[in-house]
């Protein structure tokens, strides 16, 4: 079954395709629509900012990999992670290259339903957990991804870091 795309697929495109040549913060939402093909009056019946885009790109990504992921009670929540990353791996460098990787923190904290209400002990781990997968990202990105899922995980087993 083929699907078309929609003007929000487009505009997904145009802005990953704008931070694969440009830091994040300069791209405009002119450029994005430009790229996408629409006018900036679509863009913006469809997105408010262009963090919102980023955000969008990223639940899609989610969505893609829990559809795909193996359910094995053995992986644990740390390789899930790594595994997801490894099959974002564009996304993932797209984020980082431009200077973007703070929206990739936001995702992960909104996916655990971090709110500025949620209680301290919560809060603090929460926000812990997300800058410590953010910041093993950015490493192994600035390395070259060159390590696979596992060999991270053996990594952080080291630590004492497993999920």
């Amino acid at each position: 079954m083929k699907t078309e795309k929609t003007a929000k697929d487009f505009i997904i495109e145009g802005l990953l395709m704008l931070m694969a040549k440009k830091p994040y913060g300069d791209i405009t939402i002119t450029e994005i629509a430009e790229r996408a093909g629409v006018n900036r009056v679509t863009f913006y019946r469809i997105f408010n900012t262009k963090d919102e885009v980023v955000e969008a790109h990223l639940t899609r990504c989610d969505e893609l990999y829990n559809q795909t992921k193996p359910q094995s009670s053995e992986q644990n929540g740390l390789y899930q992670v790594f595994k997801y990353f490894e099959g974002n791996r564009k996304t993932i460098e797209l984020l980082y290259k431009s200077g973007a990787e703070q929206l990739l923190l936001r995702h992960i904290l909104n996916g655990w339903h971090y709110t500025e209400t949620t209680d301290n002990l919560a809060a603090y781990i929460q926000s812990a957990w997300a800058h410590f997968i953010v910041g093993w990202a950015k490493e192994w990105y600035r390395r070259g991804m060159k390590e696979t899922p596992e060999e991270l995980l053996e990594l952080a087993k080291n630590l004492n870091l497993q999920g």
